[in-house]
């Protein structure tokens, strides 16, 4: 991760926590009902925001491997896509190697332990509760 990269990310990494925590000082003033409810839920939104924005710049810095086409394979650069994880959607852009009449391949989400659009952790969630039904 570059010095420059790694800066921005500290800088906004709890941003929604920040503001949170402002709120709940505001909320703090004499004669304002502050429930336990409202602090669990609002905070825990803020650290899934957080969390998920995090978990976005992170992946965005994951090497993988050059890997040159192989004949008769045409690479498409920075292909985006949503990826379901457990702090929320997150962004991923990556390459994506093609031979025609074969499916193609995202070598980042083979990196990545990917299952579909699912983080391994949601897919591991989903699985747990699918297996609970009835």
């Amino acid at each position: 991760m570059s010095v420059k990269k790694l800066q921005e990310v500290q800088a906004e990494r709890y941003r929604e926590t920040e503001a949170f925590l402002r709120l709940f000082g505001q909320r703090l003033q004499p004669g304002q009902a502050v429930s336990a409810e409202w602090i669990e839920n609002t905070l825990r939104a803020a650290l899934r925001e957080d969390g998920r924005r995090l978990l976005e710049n992170l992946l965005a810095q994951i090497p993988v491997p050059e890997a040159a086409p192989q004949p008769g394979q045409r690479r498409h650069r920075n292909r985006e896509c949503e990826v379901f994880s457990m702090f929320g959607p997150v962004r991923l852009c990556r390459d994506y190697y093609h031979r025609a009449g074969n499916q193609g391949a995202f070598p980042l989400d083979r990196a990545l332990g990917l299952i579909g659009n699912f983080t391994p952790g949601v897919a591991r969630m989903l699985s747990r509760t699918a297996a609970q039904l009835p």
